[in-house]
């Protein structure tokens, strides 16, 4: 199931200072005035929502499906680039999950390998620990 917004509906309040928006998704799509969203779960839905309130309390933007790597098609979660930040939300609860086969933690080893030598700092949350993105966003500040 998805839902249909569109992109002033997706953008958050404004930083007082500078008036422009604080997150945007970078997923590409054809139509720039609306995108599809896919249906997250509760954890990960709590989990965006929380960083998004974090990053707008501080005036720091947040993007999602942040493309971090130039020749791969890698995607970060959530990304704070200006300080160098990524979220990882593993899905690994779910029936159907690419990250508990051999093959998709390999890939997924890969691409924090990757994250590592270009400078980000990756924090990884599962279905257990997702509550806690805050206290994990003020171990890497």
């Amino acid at each position: 199931m998805s839902a249909r917004f569109t992109i002033s509906q997706l953008r958050q309040s404004a930083c007082a200072k500078n008036n422009e928006h604080l997150f945007e998704s970078t997923i590409p799509n054809k139509n720039k005035r609306v995108m599809t969203l896919k249906k997250l779960s509760i954890e990960k839905a709590y989990v965006e929502q929380v960083l998004k309130q974090w990053c707008e309390d501080r005036c720091i933007k947040l993007l999602a499906e942040h493309r971090f790597h130039e020749a791969r098609k890698w995607r970060f979660d959530w990304a704070i680039p200006t300080k160098m930040i990524a979220v990882e939300y593993e899905g690994i609860m779910s029936k159907k999950s690419r990250h508990t086969t051999i093959s998709g933690y390999n890939g997924d080893i890969e691409k924090y390998n990757a994250a590592q030598a270009a400078g980000w700092r990756v924090i990884r949350l599962t279905a257990i620990n997702y509550k806690t993105i805050i206290e994990e966003l003020h171990k890497f500040l």
